[in-house]
């Protein structure tokens, strides 16, 4: 029970977080929509919403994935991390190898790396650890204070 509550919260937090903004993006299209002589329902709207969110979902967990082997991760360990076996692990994300190149080659010369991988840039950008945790600590702020007031 106590392994399976990690999960439920993680997910719970992530779809509050979603939905509150699921309004606010929905309302966006639908005014942009709109104003080119379209309808679009807010339903309908939502609905593209999540289906553009999976994508960036699957790049970004792709982009990451590669930072961690460029980290020296795994292809193993990346695998057991992201619910997948390792051989499924090149086939989930082809280009994986292209992001850990790029995230080694910032830290060997701590400049800034563009990356274009299919129609995708990412710049890998130099950041310290200091500001990775001042940034951590700032959400984890963040995020308390918010709890504090809805109580």
């Amino acid at each position: 029970m106590a392994s399976a509550v990690p999960p439920m919260l993680f997910y719970t937090e992530s779809m509050q977080l979603l939905n509150a903004k699921l309004d606010y993006w929905a309302y966006l299209i639908t005014r942009y929509a709109k104003s080119k002589g379209f309808l679009m329902d807010e339903r309908l709207a939502k609905v593209r919403v999540c289906s553009q969110l999976i994508n960036i979902i699957r790049n970004l967990s792709e982009e990451q994935a590669g930072i961690a082997l460029g980290a020296g991760h795994t292809l193993t360990n990346i695998a057991k991390a992201s619910g997948t076996s390792q051989p499924n692990v090149k086939t989930k994300w082809p280009h994986i190898r292209d992001y850990a190149d790029a995230y080694k080659a910032l830290k060997e010369t701590g400049e800034a790396q563009d990356v274009i991988i299919d129609n995708r840039a990412c710049v890998f950008a130099p950041a310290s650890d200091e500001s990775y945790r001042k940034r951590a600590e700032s959400i984890i702020d963040g995020h308390n204070a918010e709890r504090l007031r809805d109580q």
